[in-house]
C-alpha cells in the first residue's frame, strides 16, 4: 500500500541497502558535478529525492538542502557544486527551473523513495513503558501533528495513519530527524525558519521535493 516502517535499534548510523534489480543489475543514477574547487566528482544516487534546495539564480548550482537530504546525509553533496551530468545526460547552457526539473525527473523517477528516518521518545502509557524507537517513513503525509518552539512534540496521530500504524503516541518528543540531532535532545534553540521547514517535512508539504 506504500507505506512503509521499520522499527529500527537506537544507533548513530544506520545505513540503508543499496537497491539491486533483476539479476544484480544496479539501479543508481550518475550524477556529475563541478565542485567549488573547480573538479569535476562523480557520485550514484540510488534514492530519490536528492533534498537539494536549488540557488534562486541558477537550478543546477546546490544552494543548500531540506531536511533529512539524501544528497547531504549519504552522497556527501556541497553547497555550491553544479550538475554537469545527469545519467547520461550533459547539462549545458543555462537551464530553467522546469527544464532542470523535468530533467533530472525523467532520470530518477524510478528510483525508491528515500525515507524519513525519525526517532521518537515516547511517553509512558498504562500497558506500555517510556521508550525510544527509530522508523523509516516513506509515504506522505505521516499523520501527526507537531508542535513547541523550540522542540517537535507530537501533539496528535491520526488513526490509520503511517504514524499511527507504527504506534507513535501522542506526546512523544522527535529527538532525531535524519540521523541528525533534533534540538528537543540538545536542550539548544533553533530559528523559527527552520523549526518550520522541519514541521513542514513532517507534514508533508516538503517532504517529497521534486529535486
Amino acid at each position: 500500500n506504500g507505506i512503509m516502517f521499520i522499527r529500527m535499534p537506537n544507533e548513530n548510523s544506520l545505513p540503508l541497502q543499496q537497491p539491486k534489480g533483476d539479476g544484480g543489475d544496479n539501479l543508481s543514477v550518475r550524477l556529475d558535478f563541478h565542485t567549488n574547487d573547480n573538479a569535476l566528482v562523480t557520485c550514484h544516487a540510488w534514492f530519490q529525492p536528492l533534498g537539494i534546495r536549488p540557488d534562486p539564480a541558477d537550478p543546477t548550482v546546490v544552494g543548500g538542502f531540506f531536511a533529512n537530504s539524501y544528497a547531504a546525509a549519504s552522497l556527501n553533496i556541497e553547497k555550491g557544486w553544479k550538475f554537469a551530468q545527469i545519467g547520461d545526460e550533459e547539462l549545458n547552457g543555462k537551464l530553467s527551473d522546469s527544464v532542470f526539473n523535468q530533467k533530472l525527473s525523467s532520470h530518477m523517477s524510478h528510483l525508491p523513495v528515500w525515507p524519513l528516518r525519525l526517532t521518537f521518545k515516547m511517553p509512558p502509557t498504562a500497558g506500555a513503558a517510556a521508550d525510544e524507537c527509530t522508523f523509516l517513513f516513506t509515504e506522505q503525509p505521516l499523520g501527526m501533528e507537531v508542535s513547541g518552539r523550540d522542540s517537535l512534540k507530537v501533539s496528535k496521530v491520526h488513526v490509520g495513519s503511517p504514524a499511527h500504524n507504527a504506534a507513535v503516541r501522542e506526546g512523544s518528543f522527535i529527538t532525531a530527524l535524519g540521523g541528525g540531532v533534533a534540538a528537543a535532545q540538545t536542550g539548544t534553540s533553533i530559528q523559527t525558519a527552520e523549526l518550520q521547514a522541519l514541521k513542514d517535512d513532517i507534514s508533508g508539504r516538503q517532504l517529497r521535493e521534486a529535486v
